[in-house]
């Protein structure tokens, strides 16, 4: 008799198509057991939703731990255990080089198993927009010497290449990695997703079982209030000096960046409850946003031939949404001191997860100059 062909099917993301509610969707619906003959491992995932400890691990980043599991790990799962489908996912592996993307095919091949690599494309300037507003959001304090520059310039301090958005090339590379890779590219457009959803459209890809309705989850927008807020608040989180207060402890680099992501996570729902996020920050003019795919043409070209999908026509076809961006001043005192109090109080007082991890030290105080300054920007 023989023995079925194991497949391990890889979500690339790319960034900003719905890969958040992919991952949630299959990590709880591993939970539940709802994957029917596939299974979302924890391996090289640990506690999270998306396998960033394999990325980290092809990488040779400071966040691999090999106790979250390893590609040598995964595949051995695989072809001991049961499942004839294993899914993995991270927007990471959209950003991999070729060298890096060569490490993927040769591990894979050396373990027999099939692949089959699902990537998701969206119309650029879609990206490139909420990117740079997630990037604003996200208040790293490694940034707070270059938000203040036009979002046509966004490209220049952007945290990844944005040669991510060069979807058929990174097409091609994966097909000259991966040998008999079957890769399929799918366009993130909702007339042209399957049942508009894109959780449904993944698992109809990947050709694993979707059970409509559960544990989907929808990523909230980000107003353009609170991405100037971000903007304004991001030199505050750099005076803060959270890098220097988890120096010298166990995965520093870790904490630091749970710390931010809280404190993030502490202005959205701040500003979620003032109403700021009913509509996404728009910054993109219309010119701007005619240069940006004037420069994807060729490449949008070629992503039809590969995905077998007009992808020039989807693009054309989507409606841009009109620059909404309005004057900061404008915004009531009382909202803006009610979101500063939240973040604010997160920097001097660090969420219970954090001060557990901290070895006692003064809180460095923000000078006063900078918070008169602060003062200033902020006043209607």
């Amino acid at each position: 008799m023989t023995t079925p062909r194991k497949t391990l099917v890889i979500h690339s993301g790319t960034y900003k198509t719905g890969s958040s509610a992919i991952q949630l969707y299959l990590a709880r619906a591993q939970h539940h057991r709802k994957l029917g003959d596939a299974t979302y491992p924890m391996t090289g995932r640990g506690l999270g939703v998306q396998h960033a400890n394999l990325t980290a691990e092809i990488r040779g980043g400071w966040s691999f731990d090999p106790a979250r599991g390893s590609w040598a790990r995964l595949l051995e799962e695989i072809n001991t255990g049961d499942a004839l489908t294993t899914v993995i996912s991270s927007e990471n592996f959209a950003s991999f080089t070729p060298d890096q993307l060569d490490q993927v095919g040769r591990h894979t091949s050396a373990a027999g198993v099939d692949v089959r690599w699902v990537h998701y494309v969206r119309e650029q300037s879609g990206f490139y927009n909420a990117f740079y507003v997630e990037r604003l959001v996200s208040m790293r304090p490694e940034f707070a010497n270059r938000i203040d520059l036009p979002v046509e310039d966004f490209a220049t301090w952007s945290p990844i290449d944005l040669s991510v958005l060069d979807y058929a090339s990174f097409a091609d590379q994966v097909r000259a990695s991966v040998p008999g890779v079957d890769l399929r590219l799918r366009p993130f457009s909702r007339p042209h997703l399957r049942d508009g959803d894109v959780v449904a459209d993944f698992c109809a890809t990947a050709g694993i079982p979707h059970a409509p309705g559960h544990a989907e989850v929808t990523n909230v927008g980000t107003g353009w209030r609170t991405a100037e807020t971000a903007r304004r608040l991001t030199p505050l989180m750099k005076l803060a000096e959270i890098g220097g207060r988890v120096a010298g402890m166990q995965n520093a680099d870790a904490t630091r960046m749970r710390w931010i992501a809280l404190v993030r996570s502490e202005l959205v729902a701040a500003t979620d409850e003032l109403g700021w996020n009913a509509e996404s920050a728009i910054y993109l003019t219309p010119e701007f946003r005619e240069q940006l795919l004037a420069r994807y043409t060729a490449e949008n070209e070629r992503v039809a031939e590969i995905g077998g999908f007009d992808w020039p026509a989807i693009v054309a076809a989507e409606k841009p949404e009109a620059r909404n961006v309005g004057d900061f001043a404008a915004i009531p005192a009382s909202e803006f001191a009610y979101v500063m109090q939240r973040v604010v109080a997160l920097l001097t007082d660090p969420p219970e997860e954090i001060a557990a991890l901290l070895v006692p030290r003064p809180v460095p105080s923000i000078p006063r100059r900078a918070l008169q300054r602060l003062r200033r920007t902020f006043s209607p």
